[in-house]
Parts: structure tokens; sequence; C-alpha cells
């Protein structure tokens, strides 16, 4: 995460080397970075000791602070975009997040982006009031990508390549993989490979193209369903078979034989916790269509 941080901020604010050198030396000179050259011929930065524990809230501190001193001296605002922030919840999490609040609240000319596709962990991180980055900011959330958009980038990408598109073929794409990017891309990649040939993707192309994911995966959703207690996964059936939308009303779970309300949520907690379902709203979905296919297609 040093490293990481050091190098971002180094490589945005300077890159040519006379000038990278001297703007590490100035803005980190507790750290003692390594300036290397990278094979595209920029530069960037290694860390080529191992920071002891004590000294590394000290050496965040200063890298924290190095956009703020950074922009104050050339007199511009910046911003800093942390992408799938949520990854720091394995790095000591909330450690991280405490220091970054000490910096990052005083300054003035950055601004900061903090994105993951996990929502219901970033949602945590500024909701509770236990937690560092409470009311730290504004919450933002993305939607799905509306359809005509999407539509329309795809299109564009099979004809860049010389492919024709049937006209049912990319309503039918958003439909089966939820209108969720890395689904859709998922399954856009294997329709372009196996239409390679003849250039043209047919609603008839979608269903075995899907098939052929689901078999190539398969060993890997074999091995997520066995790690799974019984009730986990006759939620995931349940949410496959019926959608995700009232999981917690008798009906539901009477029908789909899942016991006591309390059950249910233990097991919605911790599928969420895997990341295997997510929530939209008032609907649990799971996130990876090709499993949810797969459940339907093995376990129903």
């Amino acid at each position: 995460m040093l490293e990481l941080y050091t190098g971002v901020v180094s490589r945005a604010a300077e890159t040519k080397l006379e000038r990278f050198n001297r703007l590490v030396r100035e803005f980190f000179p507790n750290i003692h970075p390594k300036v290397v050259i990278t094979s595209d011929g920029s530069p960037s930065v290694e860390i080529d000791y191992e920071v002891k524990e004590r000294r590394a809230s000290k050496l965040f501190e200063e890298v924290y602070e190095a956009p703020q001193r950074i922009a104050k001296k050339r007199n511009k605002n910046f911003i800093v975009v942390f992408d799938e922030f949520q990854e720091i919840t394995n790095l000591n999490g909330e450690v991280i997040e405490k220091e970054m609040r000490a910096s990052f609240q005083h300054h003035d000319h950055v601004g900061y982006l903090f994105a993951g596709s996990r929502r219901h962990i970033i949602a945590d991180m500024v909701s509770d009031k236990q937690r560092a980055f409470y009311n730290m900011g504004k919450i933002m959330p993305l939607g799905k990508i509306p359809g005509e958009e999407f539509k329309s980038f795809i299109e564009d990408k099979f004809s860049r390549t010389g492919f024709s598109l049937e006209a049912s073929v990319l309503d039918e794409i958003l439909d089966v993989t939820d209108n969720y990017p890395y689904n859709v891309q998922f399954l856009c990649h294997e329709l372009w490979n196996n239409c390679l040939d003849k250039k043209r993707v047919s609603y008839e192309d979608i269903t075995p193209t899907m098939n052929r994911i689901l078999d190539g995966e398969s060993a890997v959703y074999v091995t997520i369903w066995n790690t799974l207690p019984l009730h986990q996964k006759r939620i995931l059936i349940a949410i496959a078979s019926s959608g995700g939308e009232n999981i917690f009303s008798k009906d539901f779970i009477r029908a789909n034989d899942l016991g006591a309300v309390s059950s249910v949520q233990t097991s919605i907690n911790l599928l969420m916790k895997k990341e295997i379902i997510e929530k939209e709203g008032n609907t649990y979905y799971i996130t990876d269509v090709f499993f949810k296919e797969w459940i339907r297609k093995e376990m129903i």
C-alpha cells in the first residue's frame, strides 16, 4: 500500500525523470524510495526495504499529506481516486481509514473519490458511527448502465472488428447477464470468440455460448458450492429460481423451506460477506450471473 500510493502520487504529479527524482526527494524524504524505469520508459517507485511496523504509521502520514503539499506548492487542485476501495479491509482497513481521515479532512486543495463494486462494504464504512469514514462525504450510489447506452457500446465494439449483430442479440445479452458490466463483457468476449469464423452473432448463439461458459467454470462453482452450508445453498437455490424479492416474507420462506426468519437473515449476511450475493434496493441477487445459471442447471 505504501509503495503503490507513493508511486501513483509521484507519477501523477511528474513524469519527466529528472523532475520526478526531485519531487520524490522533496515530498517523500523519510521513505527513501528507489526510482526505477519501467519497460515503457516511464519512471516508477519501489520501496526496497521492509518498513518496520512502528514506523509505518509515520511514513503513511507523509504519503497521505503529499498530494495536499504538492497541490499547494503548485497552486492547483488535485483529485485522488481510490478504485475498489473496499480491498483495504484485507490490509488492516480500519487503521488505514483512521489514518486517512486524520489527513484528508484537512485538505483544501485535494478532492477524494472512493469507489467500490462491493456496495455493502463501502456503505458500512460511511454509515457505521464507529468507523472513521462516518459522514466523511457525499454518498453517490451508481445504478446500472442505461440499457440503450450499453447496447451502443457493445455494438460499437463488435463492429470495430467487422462483426454484425442480429437485432435481438443486444437485448438478450443484457437480459441474461442482468446488465452487470463484468458479466456482459465476459459473455461478449465468448460470443466474439465463438463466432469469429462467421463474423456475425445471432440470437441462437447465446444459449450454446452460455453453456460453454458454465462448463468451463463448473469446477470453480462445484468448489464454491461444496464449501457452503445446506441453508446457504437453499437460499441461493431460492434466489436463482424465484428471484430475490421479499425473501423475508412468510410466503417466500415457506415456499423454499428456509425455516426461521433469523436463519434466513444469518445466511444472507454470510453470503454477502462472501460476496456471493449483493443487494440492490429491496432485491437480493447472485453477483455472478453464470453461477446463478449453473445453480439453475445443476441444482434445481
